[in-house]
């Protein structure tokens, strides 16, 4: 065989080898093509199918969210005009109420004395009115003063009661620092039971007092956990809520409102004077203001 034909054989036969060697080159492309495009699958998949069963369940979060807020504002509305008319009509009125002021005073007196907590209680003296400003009010204050002698006891609820007074609502018996606590408990155990907190603040003083526990079970209900209701124990043990719904749920509570006495006009404590006697009674001396808006106020549109 000739130089030449020897060189045509190598180069007939190095044809299929380069193509042999070029097809597996490309085979190797591909298989890595195929792996980047099949790991690439798979992070999607771990990515997008976690998120796509997820998104009924924050779908189904975020209306129930919507519906919440929409009943808060609904609730908060209707509750905002019922406690303002009951405010100015019971509670900081046009004029004081004497009759309504008196008659309230004579149950709290008929109620102590059938406990044995109050052995007499002087007449109430009224004294000269005058104005006093309040933030941005200008209200009418009327001073009251009369004497009791009371045990220890009497004294003590006769003073939850004057607490009591010119307030509306279970809300209105907790700090601003209590009521925050129990907002910040709901929105760690269950935003949804925002309503129901806000409906259970809301509520009558006087209801609850009377009956404390559909109000307690209505909003507990909402919670799933012990540790909602063991910070919701805690603070409505620990506040003017239990010593208001102790004496208002006692027959001081139902005699208000039988005599259609609820709301108490608001009355504020300005000096106490008191002096042991003999045994357990005491002689105490009190000297109140109750309020009135000043002549001039309008009332809300």
């Amino acid at each position: 065989m000739t130089h030449q034909q020897t060189a045509q054989a190598k180069r007939q036969l190095a044809r299929p080898v380069l193509s042999l060697l070029a097809g597996v080159g490309l085979l190797g492309a591909s298989m890595l093509l195929m792996l980047v495009h099949i790991h690439a699958i798979r992070e999607v998949k771990d990515i997008s199918l976690p998120l796509a069963t997820q998104l009924p369940i924050l779908e189904r979060r975020l209306s129930l969210l919507s519906e919440q807020i929409e009943a808060s504002e609904l609730h908060a509305a209707l509750r905002q005009g019922s406690q303002e008319e009951r405010l100015h009509v019971y509670v900081l009125p046009a004029e004081v109420d004497m009759d309504r002021l008196l008659a309230t005073f004579e149950v709290a007196r008929i109620a102590l004395e059938q406990r044995g907590l109050l052995s007499s209680m002087s007449a109430i003296v009224v004294g000269e009115q005058h104005t006093v400003s309040v933030e941005d009010a200008t209200l009418s204050a009327l001073p009251l003063s009369f004497q009791m002698t009371v045990t220890a006891e009497g004294l003590s609820q006769f003073l939850t009661l004057m607490e009591s007074a010119g307030l509306l609502t279970v809300g209105d018996t907790l700090t601003d620092a209590e009521i925050a606590q129990l907002f910040e408990r709901t929105e760690a155990e269950s935003p949804a039971g925002i309503v129901a907190l806000e409906q259970f603040l809301t509520s009558d003083l006087l209801d609850y007092a009377l009956e404390p526990q559909p109000f307690e079970d209505r909003l507990l209900r909402t919670f799933s956990s012990d540790a909602f209701s063991a910070s919701f124990r805690s603070i409505t043990q620990s506040s003017l809520l239990r010593s208001a719904r102790e004496l208002l749920g006692s027959g001081i509570g139902a005699e208000l409102t039988a005599q259609k006495l609820w709301p108490l006009p608001f009355l504020t404590m300005m000096q106490t004077a008191i002096a042991e006697r003999d045994g357990e009674w005491y002689d105490v001396t009190f000297t109140l203001e109750t309020y009135a808006r000043a002549t001039g106020d309008e009332d809300p549109s």
